[in-house]
């Protein structure tokens, strides 16, 4: 019986000297800003980009910019060229904003000298723009559309290949994405990539 007693109150001191420990690191960690409150729920935690439970993965809350979409049309009137539309999104829900300089490149696979540049007053060195802060500007939260036209100023041939530049504030290539375009100089009418481009 004395055993038994003596088992017992072990146990209860070794379960008290565990549980403090486990409440004083939780403590720790809380007011250190790095792990999730009793009383805050996973979404909240999750928004924060904190681990919240076992085999979570931090969330990153850093704005991204991402093309979702792509919308096209090569016309011949009332001036030859082509249309886009690009819809970039940003897929972290913080608080923070998407932003940088992007630039348009229309190029011909029939005529490699011929060019479409947006914005239309970008000087270009080699493949690139000369000055990487002047293209146009993307800053947005959640979604942001860019439209544009290209006028094609070479005889015959189209824009068949359409490259997509963005730089961050600082000159550091977030997106360099080239797409070949199904277009043969007729014209196509409203056509739509949706196919979401990770960047």
């Amino acid at each position: 019986m004395a055993r038994r007693q003596i088992w017992l109150a072990l146990s209860l001191v070794l379960a008290l000297a565990v549980f403090g420990c486990s409440r004083t690191k939780d403590k720790a960690a809380q007011e250190e800003g790095g792990g999730a409150s009793e009383a805050e729920t996973s979404e909240a935690a999750a928004a924060r980009g904190v681990a919240t439970g076992d085999g979570d993965a931090e969330v990153s809350t850093e704005p991204r910019i991402v093309l979702d979409v792509i919308e096209y049309e090569w016309v011949l009137t009332p001036e030859k060229g082509l249309h886009v539309a690009l819809d970039f999104i940003n897929p972290n829900q913080g608080y923070g904003r998407a932003k940088g300089s992007v630039f348009v490149i229309g190029t011909s696979t029939g005529d490699s000298s011929v060019r479409g540049v947006y914005p239309w007053n970008t000087t270009l060195e080699g493949d690139r723009p000369a000055d990487y802060s002047a293209g146009g500007r993307l800053l947005y939260r959640t979604e942001q559309r860019l439209t544009l036209f290209l006028p094609y100023t070479g005889g015959t041939g189209c824009f068949d290949v359409l490259r997509i530049l963005v730089y961050d504030d600082d000159g550091g290539v977030i997106m360099d994405e080239t797409r070949e375009l199904p277009i043969t100089g007729e014209p196509t009418g409203r056509q739509k990539i949706t196919q979401t481009l990770a960047l």
